[in-house]
């Protein structure tokens, strides 16, 4: 506690500042992660090489486990045994919809047959090279799920929210009051 110019005691919290080093390596930490993301994990949306993608069910066990996220990334060619992600084919039941599957046999000329590792038929669909995503790259067990729950609009917007009043405080903090004590003996 400190004394004022009315000889009364206040409470003073300081704070001491971060180091220069701890502020340059988190900086340079936030701009190399940012930099991988960019060169090797952005979005096929944002004009990256991948897609993410998340394991609903259990067509692909043992390999993959429902919530399991696996980042799907571009090739040029894909062979028989990849695990692949693919969009059904137009005009087939379930156009669009993306599957991860994996290929069990045919080419690129005349379509690919899938099958999910825990199915006994393949799939009723011909995948072609065009309709092929991209390859099973890497695989995080039950971090799909997370990625799910942020997607529901209302966790999306506590989330927003939460992050909108960390920038307005950072921004415009608030000024604590001055609590006046009584001298001390």
């Amino acid at each position: 506690a400190g004394a004022d110019p009315d000889g009364q005691l206040h409470d003073v919290t300081t704070q001491r500042p971060r180091p220069r080093w701890v502020t340059l390596s988190l900086n340079l930490l936030v701009a190399a992660g940012l930099i991988a993301w960019v060169l090797l994990l952005r979005p096929v949306q944002f004009g990256g090489p991948v897609t993410y993608v998340v394991i609903h069910g259990n067509s692909m066990s043992p390999t993959y486990q429902e919530g399991d996220l696996v980042v799907i990334h571009q090739r040029a060619s894909y062979g028989i045994g990849e695990i692949v992600a693919y969009r059904v084919p137009e005009g087939q039941v379930g156009a669009g919809h993306l599957v991860i599957h994996r290929i069990a046999r045919g080419s690129a000329d005349s379509g690919f047959a899938m099958k999910g590792d825990h199915n006994q038929y393949e799939d009723p669909w011909r995948a072609r090279a065009a309709d092929i995503v991209g390859s099973s790259w890497i695989a995080v067990s039950s971090v799909g799920r997370v990625f799910v729950l942020v997607r529901q609009p209302i966790v999306a917007a506590v989330i927003a929210a939460l992050a909108t009043l960390y920038f307005l405080q950072r921004r415009f903090p608030l000024r604590n009051p001055v609590h006046k004590t009584a001298p001390g003996p």
